[in-house]
């Protein structure tokens, strides 16, 4: 037979587990979430940036709503302070759909970005992004600008954009690019100097009309180095070559290519 005490802590713990993580929340254009919310409805707002979730203790799930910018050239959600979170919607017509900067350990998971800018734009250091996707893309548009360190990119797509510049561009260094897919932009993935000690793995880019992955090189930053480029499936480029390192002495570099299913490289050495 359970005691009194053995009761009210029972009690206790179901009153614990019963309560939601998250809580259904009127998100209003202008807000600064900072405890766990559910978006309830679709938004529509005219600011510099609609919403900010501010970490450790910001996260919204977008319960699978949209978030429309009417001004084309303003930020949909900022994530700042440390380890916010953001899930499950669509952010659309914003110049760039998600900016994730503060302190940086923010997640990024299961966003459509309907953007005629840019879609996700990194400035803080070790992010997560998985299992999103980038559409629309006017002219110079780009899915994923990777500026910060220690980046992971995974699971994500584009495509359909023949006038986005890239589908990830990769500043920042100690980043991973791994498993996504790229159909149709420019460039798949723009590695640039001085980035290093990256892994670009096992992502499938097609149709690019100038390269599928492209190191750059430019005569003011140190070349990028220590890259590994492994297990990718890049074909129908319609430029340089699916596969093209443009720094000097490519095929004696730090960087290594190996493993990567495709039809044209520049240098030939590239594997």
């Amino acid at each position: 037979m359970m005691n009194l005490k053995t009761c009210t802590s029972l009690a206790l713990l179901i009153t614990l587990i019963s309560k939601p993580i998250f809580s259904l929340a009127d998100v209003q254009c202008g807000d600064t979430i900072t405890t766990a919310e559910i978006l309830s409805q679709d938004i529509s707002c005219d600011l510099e940036t609609q919403v900010t979730i501010e970490g450790p203790s910001g996260s919204l799930d977008m319960n699978g709503y949209v978030l429309t910018c009417e001004d084309s050239d303003s930020a949909g959600i900022s994530l700042e302070g440390l380890g916010a979170v953001l899930v499950g919607g669509t952010i659309d017509t914003c110049g760039i759909s998600v900016f994730l900067e503060g302190d940086g350990f923010h997640s990024v998971q299961g966003l459509i970005s309907d953007s005629p800018g840019v879609g996700f734009i990194v400035e803080s250091d070790n992010n997560s992004i998985n299992g999103s996707m980038f559409l629309s893309g006017g002219p110079g548009s780009i899915g994923f600008q990777l500026n910060g360190d220690f980046s992971r990119i995974s699971g994500n797509s584009l495509s359909g954009n023949s006038d986005a510049i890239a589908g990830i561009v990769i500043a920042g260094s100690f980043s991973q690019v791994i498993q996504n897919t790229i159909d149709g932009s420019i460039f798949g993935i723009i590695i640039e100097p001085p980035s290093v000690n990256g892994l670009v793995i096992q992502n499938v880019i097609s149709n690019s009309s100038d390269s599928g992955i492209m190191m750059d090189f430019d005569i003011v930053d140190p070349p990028s180095m220590n890259y590994i480029i492994s297990g990718n499936q890049v074909t129908g480029s319609n430029g340089e070559g699916d596969l093209v390192d443009e720094t000097p002495d490519a095929c004696l570099s730090s960087n290594t290519w190996f493993g990567n299913i495709f039809d044209t490289a520049s240098p030939s050495c590239l594997e």
